[in-house]
Order: structure tokens, then sequence, then C-alpha cells
């Protein structure tokens, strides 16, 4: 998220973990970051995303693996979607593709 604000995006992540939470906000004071990066940077998980927004782009890295169930993440992600793109990425082709399998079956 740092990086994509960096470069000029306007951007919002969503992390479950208190810990990550923690060190985001460690991040960003060593890095001199302004404070409302970190306030963009929401608890959540992918079945109950916590926004109201609609988004032009959701990218998740390492996420499809850990969700409960994919298509209510799937769900969540063309809610706030408005047209745009989906980026995944996932430890492996077979994490990818468990997650996909369900995708396929949810229509968008």
């Amino acid at each position: 998220m740092f990086y994509g604000l960096i470069n000029g995006y306007d951007v919002y992540g969503v992390e479950p973990e208190q810990w990550k939470h923690q060190f985001n906000l460690m991040k960003a004071r060593e890095k001199g970051y302004p404070p409302s990066w970190t306030r963009r940077y929401s608890y959540g998980v992918g079945e109950n995303l916590p926004f109201a927004d609609l988004f032009d782009m959701i990218s998740t890295y390492q996420t499809l693996e850990h969700v409960q169930s994919h298509k209510k993440c799937f769900g969540e992600f063309n809610r706030v979607l408005r047209g745009g793109t989906y980026l995944f990425s996932a430890l492996t082709i077979g994490h990818f593709l468990r997650g996909i399998t369900e995708f396929l079956c949810f229509r968008l």
C-alpha cells in the first residue's frame, strides 16, 4: 500500500492481523510517511470489506489461500469494484486454482 501511495495512487489496504497493523504503523513512522497514510489501512477480511466506496482495481497478494469463503470474498470484490480490474497473486498455482475453482462457479 505504501508503495502505491508513494507513487501517487489512491490506495487503501485491508488486513485482519493486529501485529501487521502495528508493524505498518512503525514502518510509516520510521520512513516519515504522512500520518494520513496509516488511516488508509483498515481492519477487515475479504469476505466483509470495510468499504462503501467503489474502487477501480482490487489487488490481492497471498490472500486467497487464507480466506474462509472464496464466493463471499469475490462477492465483496464485486460490490466495491467499479467495473475495473482484479489482480491476484497466490503462493502456488495450486493455491490459486483452489480459489479460482469456486470463483468460476460464482457468476460475476
